[in-house]
């Protein structure tokens, strides 16, 4: 999975929580592909969330702030931190797209076509195929919960397992979630076409057949094992306040196109 799939997914805004004793949530994942292994950290609480990667040379922190309306990105390694609003992210989209026209310009149409195919739908013109998720099997035992197995199909090729486990299985209910759709929506001109198990649910799990909330995910490349993306943990329990503030002794640097802190390439 991409880099900024994973935040971006990622890459996944206000929790509407009931007069429990608890007011968060707290997620631990691991992603597993080619490239390495990655665990992920996930603290989601009222109209915020934390998420904390390591793994793959690179140990990276995503801060939102719905209230703020702004997320921080911030490299650990070197403790630098970018600042990006919504309309940063809109701005940034916007140069894509400028890209994406040059490199249509200075190509001759056979290369852009070979462009096109190695992109695989990530290009801002291009049109990502609908996946149909069709039921498999129920009652699977996936860490601790029984799941209902989905295979995602594009174009008549499987492109994915999914299995979820319901709300009920999980003990929580939907509306817990809306802190994910919030932030999917917060960051759709730039992640339009970057998918990430948390991003996936925020965006479409008002029209996914899915009966619950994505366990294990695993993607396929031409039949190929591309990468797996597991929950080891979800629970509810009051996360600190200050996990959603910037860590002190960190250095804001100036967005670069295509860079994130460190360096990384998104």
């Amino acid at each position: 999975m991409r880099y900024f799939r994973l935040f971006s997914f990622a890459l996944i805004f206000v929790l509407l929580f009931s007069a429990a004793s608890w007011s968060g949530i707290y997620i631990l994942a691991n992603q597993e592909s080619q490239m390495g292994k990655m665990i992920t950290k996930v603290f989601a609480e009222n109209d915020r969330i934390r998420i904390e990667s390591s793994g793959m040379m690179q140990n990276m922190i995503i801060i939102f702030r719905g209230d703020k309306q702004l997320f921080w990105m911030i490299n650990t390694n070197d403790n630098t931190y970018y600042e990006m609003t919504k309309q940063d992210m809109e701005k940034i989209s916007s140069k894509m797209d400028e890209a994406t026209e040059m490199m249509k310009q200075n190509m001759t149409p056979e290369q852009y076509e070979m462009m096109q195919k190695y992109m695989k739908g990530k290009m801002p013109e291009q049109e990502k195929q609908e996946t149909v998720y069709n039921k498999k099997e129920s009652g699977v035992k996936i860490n601790k919960w029984k799941c209902t197995h989905y295979e995602g199909i594009e174009g008549g090729k499987k492109v994915s397992d999914v299995w979820t486990a319901s709300w009920q299985e999980l003990g929580f209910t939907k509306e817990d979630f809306d802190v994910f759709k919030e932030l999917s929506k917060f960051s759709e001109s730039f992640s339009k076409n970057q998918k990430s198990g948390f991003m996936m649910y925020g965006e479409q799990e008002e029209k996914s057949p899915f009966d619950g909330f994505p366990v294990r995910t695993i993607d396929y490349d031409r039949g190929n094992n591309q990468q797996t993306f597991n929950i080891e943990e979800i629970k509810k329990q009051n996360n600190k306040s200050s996990l959603f503030d910037l860590p002190s002794g960190v250095e804001k640097v100036d967005q670069q196109m295509g860079k994130m802190p460190g360096g990384i390439e998104y």
